[in-house]
C-alpha cells in the first residue's frame, strides 16, 4: 500500500509541477495587448488580482465608484493559489476599459489614484490606489478573513 501512496504522491507533485508550468508560461505575455479591431496598442495601466486563501468568498468591486463586478465568487487554485477574477485597466490614448471575465467596461479616471472598494462577504474595505507605485495590485485573505494589499511596479510571478 505504501507503494501505491507513494507514486500517487510522485504523479500528484508532477501534475501540480506542470500545471504551474503551463500557468507561468501563459502569464508572460507582454503588457502591450493587440487590439483585434484595430493596429492601435494598449497598454496596460493597472492589474488586480485576487490571489491566495480565498474560499468559495463573495466578491463586489468598485471601481471609483462604479460597479464592476458583482456577486463573483472567489476560489484560489489549487496549484498556484490564485483565483480566475483579474480585471485589467487598459489604456489607448485617452481612451480606459477594464477587462474582466470576457467583458469591457468604458472607464474614465477621476486622477492618478483609484479608488478601488472591495466588497468580500459583505464587509467593505477602500483602498486608494496611485499607478505610480506599481501597476500590478494583489489582493489575499487573511487567516482572520480580513485582506491583505500588495503593489508591484514588476509583475508578480505565481507559483
Amino acid at each position: 500500500m505504501k507503494k501505491v501512496s507513494s507514486i500517487m504522491v510522485d504523479r500528484i507533485i508532477k501534475l501540480r509541477v506542470w500545471i504551474a508550468g503551463i500557468v507561468l508560461v501563459c502569464s508572460c505575455g507582454n503588457a502591450n495587448v493587440s487590439s483585434s479591431t484595430d493596429n492601435e496598442r494598449k497598454e496596460l495601466y493597472m492589474q488586480i488580482a485576487f490571489e491566495d486563501f480565498f474560499d468559495n468568498d463573495v466578491l463586489d468591486l468598485y471601481i471609483d465608484n462604479k460597479l464592476v463586478i458583482q456577486h463573483d465568487t472567489l476560489k484560489s487554485g489549487f496549484s498556484d493559489g490564485v483565483t480566475n477574477t483579474v480585471l485589467n485597466i487598459l489604456k489607448n490614448k485617452d481612451l480606459y476599459t477594464i477587462d474582466v471575465h470576457k467583458q469591457s467596461i468604458k472607464y474614465v479616471p477621476k486622477n492618478d489614484k483609484v479608488l478601488v472598494s472591495v466588497v468580500l462577504n459583505g464587509n467593505k474595505n477602500d483602498y486608494q490606489i496611485d499607478q505610480h507605485e506599481g501597476k500590478y495590485v494583489g489582493f489575499s485573505k487573511k487567516k482572520d478573513g480580513s485582506l491583505e494589499f500588495r503593489q508591484n511596479k514588476q509583475r508578480p510571478m505565481y507559483d
